[in-house]
């Protein structure tokens, strides 16, 4: 087996719900090389956790050339094993790409009318012979450091990629306090889009609190794993600590978690499409991931598994 390519534009939580379909490619297909075109730090993220192979932005010159008139295939995307096209309005670049002598071209709509994204991408896959996992996937990072996790404190990520999916900051800040009353440490968490909704919850607690600022989404993901508990919204942050195997509570109001909850082993889901949970909801939600069974044998089943491929040695 050559080279695969697979196309998945989109943000950060976009890129981990592709996880499933990536490892459940990875056991059809051992001996391909896997390359990802979509979120240039997400694209990372996975090539270091040794998922793909390669990482390409997609606003890279060759993936730019894709949507010319006519549609142009660089030189090492001919003659692929298998291209999948997650994206709307692939029909050009499916002829393109059959037209550059792939071998196989699956394209399929980002996300489904219904269900799980996660789900739907593995489901896409099954005219290559794709099946799905027995169990969700969760990512191992070779190199992060695990912390206390026993001594760590909570994180608290109040933003999102939008603001429509945060949950309001007077409820942010009664869940802070509850936390603190529990004798549960915390801090807050902030992105690059995120200075709006760290501040107005920094004003609501007082400036004593503290605020965490990771770099780049690797420093993000160790910084996760030696956290006691991720609290956040629908973000990119909640599914990186869900597939991380962190305890991770996910609140939602605005879009429907049975669609895009963050998937792992230790995941604990609060509101839903219509409504958002109350503190004390989420403070239940909290004592339940904590009290979830370990998180990392999943994990290290999964690296033990792909060792026994190579996957963790390839590119080393």
């Amino acid at each position: 087996m050559g080279r695969i390519v697979v196309f998945r534009p989109g943000a950060l939580g976009d890129t981990l719900l592709t996880v499933d379909a990536l490892v459940a490619l990875r056991h059809r297909f051992p001996d391909a090389g896997l390359e990802l075109v979509g979120h240039g730090e997400g694209g990372r993220l996975l090539q270091a956790a040794r998922l793909v192979d390669e990482a390409t932005d997609f606003d890279a010159p060759g993936v730019t050339g894709l949507f010319r008139d006519p549609p142009s295939v660089p030189p090492q995307w001919e003659k692929a094993e298998l291209v999948v096209l997650w994206m709307q309005e692939a029909g050009g670049l499916f002829q393109a790409f059959r037209g550059a002598g792939a071998r196989m071209v699956i394209a399929a709509m980002p996300e489904p009318e219904d269900g799980h994204v996660a789900d739907y991408l593995v489901s896409s896959l099954a005219s290559a012979g794709v099946e799905p996992l027995a169990e969700t996937a969760t990512l191992q990072l070779p190199g992060v450091k695990v912390g206390d996790v026993a001594a760590a404190a909570a994180l608290v990520h109040p933003g999102s990629g939008s603001v429509r999916k945060n949950w309001p900051t007077d409820r942010f800040a009664a869940l802070c306090r509850r936390l603190a009353a529990g004798g549960i440490a915390f801090e807050l968490l902030e992105g690059p889009a995120d200075r709006e909704p760290v501040n107005r919850l920094v004003a609501a607690l007082g400036s004593s609190v503290k605020v965490s600022r990771p770099s780049n989404t690797l420093d993000l993901a160790e910084m996760l794993v030696s956290t006691r508990l991720l609290i956040g919204n629908d973000s990119g942050v909640s599914h990186l600590a869900a597939r991380l195997g962190v305890p991770t509570v996910a609140i939602f109001g605005a879009s429907d978690p049975n669609r895009w909850a963050p998937r792992g082993p230790r995941v604990e889901v609060a509101g839903s499409s219509e409504s958002w949970p109350s503190a004390e909801a989420v403070w239940a939600a909290c004592q339940r991931a904590i009290q979830a069974p370990d998180r990392y044998p999943h994990t290290r089943a999964l690296a033990e598994r792909w060792s026994r491929h190579g996957y963790l040695n390839r590119g080393s």
